[in-house]
């Protein structure tokens, strides 16, 4: 057994902090309001600076930011023999607790800067100063920030992970020998350590792609698909509004599915969804409002009116135990490999839970309704039941695209439509590729294709190049196809009689709505341009073809074009080529774009999620028995910015 901790005793204040206070059960139920601020992210910065990427890309502290003054006093230089020496000191269950407190302060970067002080007042002055000093870019010229998700995260791992070796002497004997090591600063050290230790290998001569190192690019890739999020409020309402309002408008009988997916959700999980919202809603409220000092456990029961099987049925589907989740990260070594987390971002231990990740919670009982069902149909009819449920899911989507699209085509004078669909086209041009809708602005016709794929998990997790490239096919490449063809058709001249247009088409502008997570960056934006020339379509099809360049846009987004046409008039084409023109943002996101341009005009929510969002904070307050009353729904909402790699 190697026991190497003494040498940290030259980084510590001569003074113990007083630990985290509070235990595993003492916890009450606090239900907040559902305010959020942007994720504070933690990428490693790379490339040329520019005002996007001073923005959006971060660089987060290590433990090799200083440790060399502790490796000359005869510190290991290898983080993870440290790294075992450290897990020797507290027991599991509390660094589980203090690593749960310390992934929420990296979701906010005012309770970050409380554990910034709490951090260096545990250092001598010396060290302290240095470190100020390096967060602050007076070292390199690059702020880092103390912590970030994913190292926290891989800290989780470790620990659950942390096989004690026989022999080794109790915690608290070790203690003894270095009782300034407080939980809090053991947690903390533990993740600078971990973040010291995620670093993808650089292989020399390997193939470029997309203008980097092809294991350089999918690092980038796999960091915006982890760092993509949005945000609790607006995945409550728009999730509502697919399973609810558009749930029921899909035809049973065309897709061959068994049940509506409100019921099919019921099915798969033994819950509603305002059981799932209910619960969700209050363990996210309990950690959303956690401070430093704390014991970031809540009761699973205490407080909350709903009955014990209801949230044992939840707790099934939502939480693991820490055998469990050790076993299932066992299998996940890599960097990027969290979906054990992701699919259970609740940890129990008896009546007690740790929200692990306060993202994952929202997004599992979200976006990730859609798994649950997934499953449930393909254990029962295989594949052919996993593909009738995918067609539906996609069907909801397409209908509330359809519905947005709609509301923002500009009104004829005397009647007549703007507005058309894929059965409008059908009816003109037969036998072709046809997209999804379209609006006739006149001097330019915007076509839109909605896209539902999932990215695979290879892509995801393992930053995997081959699964990436087919993603790209199946998010991009095969909806410019349907793009280009009917952009083809609508350039005819003459137009067929049934045509949705009274002339040829002037220019054509072409969209790709994403209902699934996909990060758009310069890096991902490369790729996908690269993809679409690669494949000549659209703009790229001939030089003299009037299409404007294609355009990657996701729900969000969508919906917040749709705030500023009812609020300011913007018509969607606006906005879009006023993304595509401007110098900085042209390669980030289109909702990095609206934030930056139009973040003093606000972005109060469309008024269908406006009403969405009232009914199931209400049915929440309900199910959970309070007499709390929901927000002004039609505040102003502050989307968050989606994060980017540089």
């Amino acid at each position: 057994m190697n026991f190497e901790i003494s040498p940290l005793s030259g980084l510590l204040r001569p003074t113990k902090v007083p630990a985290p206070t509070g235990n595993w059960t003492d916890a009450g139920l606090i239900v907040p309001d559902l305010s959020v601020t942007a994720t504070h992210l933690g990428l490693v910065r790379t490339g040329q600076s520019s005002p996007w990427f001073d923005e959006y890309v971060k660089q987060y502290l290590t433990s090799a930011d200083y440790f060399a003054p502790l490796v000359a006093a005869g510190l290991p230089a290898d983080p993870a023999s440290v790294i075992n020496s450290l897990l020797l000191v507290h027991p599991r269950e509390v660094y589980l607790s203090v690593l749960t407190a310390l992934n929420h302060a990296a979701h906010h970067p005012e309770l970050a800067e409380a554990y910034r002080g709490r951090f260096l007042a545990r250092l001598t002055p010396a060290m302290a100063d240095h470190i100020s000093q390096v967060m602050d870019g007076k070292v390199d010229g690059n702020k880092h920030a103390l912590l970030a998700r994913q190292p926290v995260l891989r800290a989780m791992r470790t620990v659950l992970t942390f096989r004690r070796p026989e022999g080794a002497p109790p915690s608290e004997s070790i203690m003894a020998m270095v009782p300034r090591m407080d939980p809090e600063l053991s947690g903390m050290l533990l993740v600078h350590l971990t973040a010291a230790q995620q670093k993808s290998q650089r292989i020399a001569g390997e193939p470029m792609f997309g203008g980097l190192p092809e294991s350089l690019a999918m690092e980038m890739v796999a960091n915006g698909l982890f760092h993509s999020s949005e945000q609790p409020d607006a995945l409550l309402a728009r999730t509502r509004m697919l399973w609810e309002t558009y749930g029921s408008q899909i035809d049973l009988e065309r897709l061959k599915v068994r049940a509506r997916p409100l019921d099919l959700l019921r099915q798969a999980t033994g819950l509603d969804f305002d059981d799932i919202a209910a619960l969700t809603f209050a363990y996210h409220g309990y950690i959303r409002a956690h401070q430093p000092g704390l014991s970031p456990a809540v009761n699973a029961f205490a407080g909350i009116p709903v009955s014990r099987e209801t949230v044992e049925t939840y707790l099934a589907s939502f939480a693991s135990t820490v055998d469990e989740l050790a076993g299932k990260l066992d299998a996940s070594p890599g960097s990027w490999q969290m979906l054990p987390i992701q699919e259970g971002p609740l940890l129990r231990v008896g009546e007690a839970l740790l929200v692990l990740d306060e993202q994952y919670l929202i997004e599992r009982a979200t976006q990730g309704l859609y798994w649950f069902v997934h499953e449930h149909e393909r254990k029962l009819d295989g594949k052919r039941g996993m593909t009738r449920w995918n067609n539906a899911y996609a069907s909801m989507v397409e209908r509330r695209v359809e519905d947005q699209l709609r509301r923002m085509a500009p009104q004829l004078l005397g009647g007549g439509r703007t507005f058309f669909t894929e059965e409008n086209l059908q009816a003109a041009f037969p036998g072709k590729k046809n997209a999804d809708a379209g609006i006739d602005y006149g001097d330019l016709v915007l076509l839109a294709e909605v896209v539902t794929t999932q990215v695979s998990l290879p892509a995801r997790e393992n930053a995997d190049v081959i699964a990436y490239g087919k993603d790209i096919d199946k998010f991009f490449v095969k909806k410019a196809r349907q793009l280009d063809e009917t952009a083809a058709n609508l350039t005819r001249d003459p137009q067929p009689a049934d045509s949705p247009l009274r002339k040829p088409a002037q220019r054509i502008l072409p969209v790709a709505v994403r209902g699934g997570q996909f990060p758009v960056n310069p890096v991902t934006r490369q790729h996908i341009d690269a993809a679409i020339k690669g494949a000549r379509l659209l703009n790229y099809r001939r030089p003299a073809l009037p299409v404007f360049p294609f355009a990657p846009v996701d729900l969000g987004e969508l919906e917040m074009c749709e705030t500023l046409h009812e609020t300011h008039g913007r018509s969607l084409p606006e906005l879009i080529r006023q993304w595509q023109a401007s110098g900085d943002y042209a390669r980030s996101s289109f909702r990095n774009f609206l934030i930056k341009t139009y973040t003093e005009e606000g972005f109060p929510r469309p008024a269908d999620m406006r009403a969405a969002l009232a009914q199931t904070l209400s049915l929440i307050a309900a199910r959970l028995g309070t007499t709390w009353t929901p927000p002004d729904v039609a505040a102003t909402w502050h989307p968050a910015p989606s994060p980017s790699n540089g």
